[in-house]
């Protein structure tokens, strides 16, 4: 009997915990607190807090909640920058907490932006519902070149490799990545998104998947993955949550 009460009582602590520091990253966010949100996100892992409920309610809703703000034109695009470099600092902190403890992953996902975008957070968005899903990341960057992106992909022989774009000037560079993996008969899958894709888009320069939403993301890439005869079985394979490459395609 005590001890199942002494469970209720750390679970109710515990619950309480995590709420507390999933608020103290909204906050983060909102305010661009690069330093506080990624000691938040560590304090999740090193405290055993539920990593899913942190990423979806103090990372996903509120870059969602930014990135609406800013198409309603109630948040400047700076603000929105600030806040998206903010979340992708936590991110990176959960992740690298969580690759320390070998964690198991579906599949290997390489995300980037090209160079006309003025900014990643739909890249940031679409990497971490892949995390979510149980998908281990590797970030290009910002403004990556199309042989940068396919570099890192052949590199760390990625499953998926994930694109999005805001601007429609984009995406010539989006379709000379798609036909570099066709021509080199490259492993990995591409999918695609963002405001300025369409399916029809997709469709004619040969993507294997697209979405118009960064939710969509896992779902796509697991049937991707379910569908090739060609993916080998990662298995148990044990890769960092999410890594962002550093000395390639980033400015």
């Amino acid at each position: 009997m005590h001890a199942s009460v002494w469970a209720m009582a750390r679970a109710i602590e515990q619950s309480e915990r995590l709420r507390r520091v999933t608020h103290r990253e909204v906050v983060a966010i909102r305010r661009g607190t690069v330093a506080e949100a990624a000691a938040a996100a560590r304090e999740v892992v090193a405290s055993g807090l539920n990593t899913k409920f942190f990423l979806r309610d103090g990372l996903i809703l509120p870059m969602e909640k930014a990135r609406s703000d800013l198409l309603a034109g109630s948040l400047s695009l700076s603000a929105f920058v600030a806040s998206s470099s903010t979340a992708k600092a936590a991110v990176m902190a959960l992740a690298h907490e969580l690759g320390e403890e070998g964690c198991k992953h579906r599949g290997l996902v390489v995300t980037a932006t090209t160079e006309q975008e003025p900014h990643d957070a739909g890249n940031l968005l679409v990497g971490a519902y892949l995390i979510e899903g149980g998908f281990a990341v590797r970030d290009v960057g910002r403004h990556a070149r199309p042989d940068a992106i396919l570099q890192i992909a052949a590199k760390v022989n990625a499953d998926v490799i994930a694109l999005s774009a805001t601007m429609r000037s984009s995406l010539p560079e989006l379709a000379r990545v798609i036909e570099a993996v066709k021509q080199r008969k490259s492993r990995a899958k591409v999918i695609v998104g963002g405001p300025a894709c369409s399916a029809d888009w997709a469709r004619a320069v040969g993507a294997d998947g697209y979405g118009e939403d960064a939710a969509e993301a896992p779902k796509m890439a697991k049937n991707l993955m379910r569908r090739s005869p060609t993916q080998p079985k990662r298995g148990q394979r044990r890769l960092p949550a999410f890594r962002q490459n550093r000395g390639l395609g980033g400015r």
